[in-house]
């Protein structure tokens, strides 16, 4: 029999709150009052953000404005885990004054949906120490929320100026340069254990190769190789550091060819890393 369990943790205010989950058959329809972080520790959720639909797995993230109708489907063999943080719109206001140094207020739909829906590397330093350690009182789970409030308004606004970097006429074109990259790089988190090309990313996001890596590149710093590379290196990392396994086997799991090359090319991005 199907389980779901939930788990409120109560911060200062009644717009302050964490719920952590773990389901196998639910699914819900709501328009979100607060701004709302939906978080996978494990399994995966299809959310449906104004008609829209995003699947989140392993430390991926959704980040959801007030105001937009948010749909949830799970239906799982095992449980699925994750947290939702809600922040109380008022205090996200106030972060958002704060990195800009003025009194201007956030506009309706800050978070771009289509740019917030990502992969926790950018999260996982905060989400990753925090989550382990018990939020036993209100005013904790508080600090915690502002502080992951204003980790997430900085990355919204630097993601906001990645994206004016990109070459278009309008705001809608440059929308939609970023919607064709997030469909590259989700084919990238999707295939990145096995080989893969430039051509094949670049198909998935309907776009040429060249034009493609351009604007991968002007988007997120780093070529579609880099970014895959680094990728299939911290996949690597959580398994060594989470199973038994030699070397070979890690790498062959990873999308790596060549063991002996993964062991050097690990060894010196660990260096990197230290």
């Amino acid at each position: 029999m199907k389980s779901n369990a939930f788990q409120v943790l109560p911060g200062e205010g009644s717009n302050n709150y964490i719920v952590r989950s773990s389901l196998q058959c639910y699914s819900s329809k709501k328009t979100e009052e607060n701004y709302t972080l939906k978080y996978v520790n494990s399994g995966t959720e299809s959310y449906y953000v104004d008609g829209k639909r995003h699947q989140l797995s392993n430390r991926q993230f959704l980040m959801i404005n007030p105001g937009q109708e948010v749909v949830i489907e799970i239906d799982a063999a095992n449980q699925v885990e994750g947290n939702c943080f809600f922040f109380d719109p008022a205090i996200m206001d106030h972060v958002y004054s704060s990195e800009q140094s003025s009194n201007r207020s956030l506009k309706s739909m800050f978070f771009d949906t289509i740019s917030m829906h990502g992969f926790g590397t950018a999260l996982d330093p905060l989400l990753g120490d925090h989550l382990l350690v018990s939020l036993e009182q209100p005013a904790e789970v508080t600090d915690f929320l502002i502080l992951l409030s204003e980790n997430l308004v900085k990355h919204q606004l630097e993601l906001t100026a990645q994206k004016n970097h990109l070459e278009g006429k309008s705001e809608v074109t440059r929308l939609e340069i970023v919607r064709s990259i997030e469909r590259g790089r989700a084919y990238i988190h999707d295939c990145f254990d096995r080989e893969i090309q430039l051509e094949d990313i670049a198909l998935a996001a309907n776009m040429s190769s060249y034009y493609f890596h351009r604007s991968f590149r002007s988007y997120f710093g780093k070529t579609p190789h880099q970014y895959l590379s680094n990728l299939r290196l911290n996949k690597a990392r959580e398994i060594i550091r989470s199973e038994t396994c030699t070397l070979s086997e890690v790498a062959y799991r990873c999308g790596f060819t060549d063991p002996k090359y993964f062991s050097k090319r690990y060894k010196k991005w660990q260096q990197g890393q230290g």
